[in-house]
């Protein structure tokens, strides 16, 4: 059986290796190679430490390559996935982004209001947060 160590190392390396493909332009392998992160993880998947960090690679990619039925698809998980996280509002936040991207800007407001109380206002600060702030008001 495989370690959790062992499976945060193989995770990590798969989200470097996922990076590298998708600064080449390598859109097919980058989110081929984050599915394969998914596939290494142990049963029950969203029950692991490293679940997390996988989804939210591969909604950050489905998000930037358009692929929102894909998204669509598999964004119920990131909600019950690695629930020891600290809940901090990142999850709505991915959410609240995929419905925005997909034009859908009354279930992005009620994820980033939700995201906003959750941070206290940190997921809006940066650059990222920068385009969906003006939702909030």
């Amino acid at each position: 059986m495989i370690t959790d160590k062992e499976i945060e190392k193989k995770i990590l390396d798969i989200r470097r290796e996922c990076s590298s493909l998708h600064l080449k332009g390598d859109k097919e392998g980058a989110l081929k190679k984050i599915k394969d992160g998914w596939d290494i993880l142990p049963y029950p998947k969203t029950s692991q430490d490293m679940s997390y960090l996988v989804l939210e690679r591969f909604f950050n990619l489905c998000i930037e390559y358009k692929e929102f039925e894909l998204a669509n698809k598999w964004i119920s998980l990131i909600f019950v996935s690695a629930l020891i996280r600290v809940d901090d509002g990142d999850r709505e936040f991915i959410a609240g982004k995929l419905a925005y991207e997909q034009g859908d800007l009354d279930v992005a407001k009620e994820l980033f209001i939700i995201a906003n109380i959750k941070s206290e206002g940190h997921l809006f600060k940066g650059k990222d947060g920068k385009t969906y702030r003006y939702l909030l008001k």
